[in-house]
């Protein structure tokens, strides 16, 4: 959550810079030396860069409001999972010999006051949600709720009796259901994220071909305008090609600012960048109907720089969005990973124990039952043997969970496993290790390995389908990388001349520089 602060505080530095200032002193010079067509020309960019401040200052509020969701129901999870903590050492103190009913019936009606205080909270969490234009995903957990209060008040009438044992009980249910209740609220919260992320990602991949397609087209267009000539009949096509390259940005500019609302990692400067585009597109397309190449030329290569330079910020933008998922995911897909290893030799070795400990049943003379001298060692060992079992089947069924959720089944038939799994407790509750029991974890072992097997291919083949686009055009990767070494060059070149410049002429240096590299 602190990194999403920092690139909140990040963009909104960058949003409040002196360039309005600036252009305010600017236009105050020009109205008192009457240059009447400057004045029109600045107010007219002053106009256009408060539509981007006006977009901009929309896009922070909608990420903050986001930002503002997701701290508050964090926040809800972990004063829940802090109030199980102060729940359970209550139970353990009622279940002291020398429990006082009294006390722990005050410390009780404390705990459920501000558990009343959490679902308040919550309430408000979800009016709030219903009233946002674009809603989170959350659902309030009446459910939950409902049955922590009636474990909650049945401790609390418990005490009154005098009851501390019973009491302890439910006290002991009421901070189990809520931790479980806080780890599902952070579970559904995290999985929302890593979704949404992922459609993020993949609609930021389509901008950025889409973009780079516009930029070909463009200099198709510019390099084919410089050998026609103006009594051609193609010119007339090439002007309604470069409408089409118009009407194409906008969409894209549509689906961008959209996304933006939702992407931090988006830099303030994108705006900026699309009304540039923009601006000289539409003087590209007044100068092709007057019939003047060379000024449409010159805006031509001006939204074709802009387009290259906002296709830089998207795929850094894109290269941020993916880091932060592979982040939460190296923590958390590598667990995932781990626990399919982890419960496959988790069960290999359960399956050598049954093995071993069959063995000596039957050296005793009867497989089924043990003698009386090691009956009691033997059915302890079995009963080790079952709750490890258990253990395994329980991970297992969350990662079932967790893996299979999409319906897509992709690591196997998981809950024939549990199944099996489920029998052998059985068994080994009953004292019974029979050869089929031992073949039926055979099948439990290779069926783990399988899973493994299918989640580590799944693993590589998303890996190739996230760095490999079918539909990429020509180039693609080489005209950004190439882009990229001019403007890192261009930037190297500005970077010997004086800070002392204002603004205005460093504007006009990056476009000096602009011509430069068009040649």
């Amino acid at each position: 959550m602190s990194e999403k602060q920092q690139q909140m505080e990040q963009l909104l530095d960058k949003l409040l810079d002196p360039k309005t200032e600036e252009m305010l002193q600017k236009l105050a010079q020009m109205l008192q030396q009457e240059q009447k067509e400057g004045t029109r020309d600045q107010l007219s960019k002053m106009q256009m860069d408060n539509k981007s401040l006006k977009k901009e200052l929309d896009r922070m509020l909608e990420l903050y409001k986001k930002l503002e969701f997701e701290q508050k129901l964090n926040q809800n999870a972990d004063q829940l999972k802090n109030l199980a903590q102060e729940q359970q050492q209550l139970s353990e103190q009622a279940r002291q010999p020398d429990a006082n009913a009294k006390d722990l019936q005050k410390e009780q009606e404390n705990l459920n006051k501000n558990f009343q205080d959490i679902k308040k909270s919550l309430d408000d969490l979800q009016k709030t949600n219903e009233q946002a234009e674009h809603k989170q995903e959350f659902d309030n957990p009446k459910q939950e709720e409902q049955n922590i209060d009636q474990q909650m008040q049945k401790s609390s009438d418990e005490l009154s009796k005098n009851d501390p044992k019973k009491a302890a009980q439910s006290q002991q249910k009421a901070a189990g259901q809520m931790k479980a209740l806080s780890e599902k609220m952070q579970q559904k919260e995290q999985e929302g994220e890593e979704s949404q992320n992922t459609v993020d990602a993949q609609q930021l991949r389509e901008l950025l071909k889409n973009l780079v397609n516009s930029s070909f087209a463009q200099e198709k267009v510019m390099q084919t305008l410089k050998n026609t000539s103006t009594n051609d009949p193609n010119y007339i096509t090439l002007s309604q090609t470069q409408k089409n390259i118009k009407d194409n940005l906008k969409t894209a500019e549509d689906s961008l600012y959209a996304l933006s609302r939702r992407i931090p990692q988006i830099q303030t400067t994108v705006n900026q960048e699309i009304a540039g585009i923009n601006d000289h597109i539409d003087k590209a397309l007044q100068n092709l109907g007057e019939r003047v190449t060379p000024e449409a030329s010159r805006n031509q290569q001006y939204a074709m720089t802009s387009m290259n330079n906002l296709a830089l910020m998207l795929s850094e933008a894109l290269d941020q969005l993916q880091n932060a998922m592979s982040k939460g995911k190296s923590g958390k897909g590598k667990g995932k990973q781990q626990s399919v290893s982890s419960l496959a030799r988790m069960q290999q070795q359960l399956n050598q124990n049954m093995q071993k400990a069959r063995e000596q049943m039957q050296q005793q003379g009867n497989p089924g039952k043990s003698q009386n001298g090691n009956n009691e060692n033997i059915s302890e060992q079995l009963a080790k043997l079952a709750r490890q079992q258990q253990e395994i089947r329980e991970a297992l069924q969350q990662l079932n969970r967790q893996e299979n959720k999409d319906g897509t089944g992709s690591l196997g038939n998981l809950d024939k496993i549990s199944q099996q799994m489920e029998q052998t407790e059985r068994d080994l509750v009953n004292r019974r290790i029979s050869e089929e029991a031992i073949k039926r974890q055979q099948q439990i072992q290779s069926r783990l390995l399988e899973a493994e097997k299918a989640e580590q291919q799944r693993e590589q083949d998303q890996q190739r389908e996230s760095h490999a686009g079918k539909d990429v055009p020509p180039g693609y990767i080489k005209a950004l990388q190439e882009y990229r070494q001019a403007n890192e060059k261009q930037t190297e070149q500005v970077k010997t001349i004086p800070p002392a410049l204002n603004f205005y002429y460093k504007l006009k240096i990056k476009s000096y520089f602009d011509l430069l590299n068009a040649k």
